[in-house]
């Protein structure tokens, strides 16, 4: 099968590879019947993403049909269509059994596919503990809808969902990238009284606007000028903590900006548990 492959550091290539097989009676192989292209493709080939193995292949963004399951699969079967969940995760461990998936202590656990073992820009796609991994796609819905559900979209509901929206806000959204328009559609959902996007490239101010005839859509200098005498909530797209809590960080024009740092405790240490109102509704 044809497979985009991670070669080195600013180096990708198309190459011929076998089509996976099952290794794990938690395992599934999926054919890819649609893939995207996320960011964090874009880190591991500009070297950001230490953790990035060479001759894996990308992408962790896909649908497709379950070719094959292990003995140990129970949701899904050949021939079901599929969304692929972009974390891979046990759904024992500590972190686990509290909700933090991407932090799954298992050693195919987080972000794994396309990252540390092969994902899904190919024909076919190995998926562990596919229980987790999968689900199916609704007959009503597309495979071109369905697609977003793996992590671009998810990502936009989860950030509206634990910033704790209510109809009195004014929320601000950085970025109107992909998911920035999904988080976007998302905060919709929320009826806040204010959306602005802030975003500087002029094209996705005018695309954003478009969507949203009351949305503002605005570039950092002027976002900053509106948010001056509004109280805001700025949407997180997660919380990220250590195990010592950090000072909120402050956007200019006084708007509350969200906890920042990494996502990713070490294998070998247990987190304190995060105190802020996001992690305290999880835990």
């Amino acid at each position: 099968m044809k497979a985009l492959t991670y070669i080195e550091h600013g180096k990708f290539a198309l190459m011929d590879k076998p089509i996976p097989e099952i290794l794990d009676p938690r395992d599934a192989v999926v054919r890819v019947t649609l893939g995207s292209i996320c960011t964090s493709d874009l880190h591991i080939k500009h070297g950001s993403v230490p953790r990035a193995v060479p001759g894996i292949t990308v992408s962790h963004e896909m649908v497709g049909v379950v070719e094959s399951v292990g003995s140990a699969v129970t949701s899904v079967q050949p021939g079901d269509r599929v969304t692929v969940n972009v974390e891979t995760f046990c759904g024992e461990c500590f972190f686990c059994q509290r909700g933090f998936v991407n932090n799954c202590t298992d050693r195919s656990g987080g972000w794994a596919l396309g990252c540390r073992i092969d994902g899904g820009q190919a024909e076919f796609v190995r998926v562990p503990y596919a229980d987790q991994g999968l689900n199916k796609i609704p007959d009503s819905v597309t495979d071109e809808q369905a697609l977003f559900v793996g992590d671009v979209l998810a990502t936009g509901f989860w950030a509206a969902r634990i910033s704790e929206i209510t109809e009195d806000d004014t929320v601000l959204i950085i970025g109107a990238g992909p998911t920035g328009i999904c988080t976007l559609l998302c905060v919709m959902l929320k009826n806040p009284k204010r959306i602005i996007v802030c975003e500087k490239d002029p094209a996705r101010i005018a695309s954003s606007g478009s969507i949203i005839p009351k949305c503002w859509s605005a570039s950092q200098k002027t976002a900053r000028n509106l948010l001056s005498p509004i109280p805001t909530t700025v949407v997180p797209m997660w919380c990220w903590k250590w195990q010592v809590p950090r000072t909120p960080s402050v956007w200019p024009g006084n708007a509350p900006g969200p906890m920042l740092s990494s996502p990713w405790w070490p294998s070998t240490t247990r987190p304190s548990p995060c105190p802020c109102r996001i992690c305290t509704a999880r835990i």
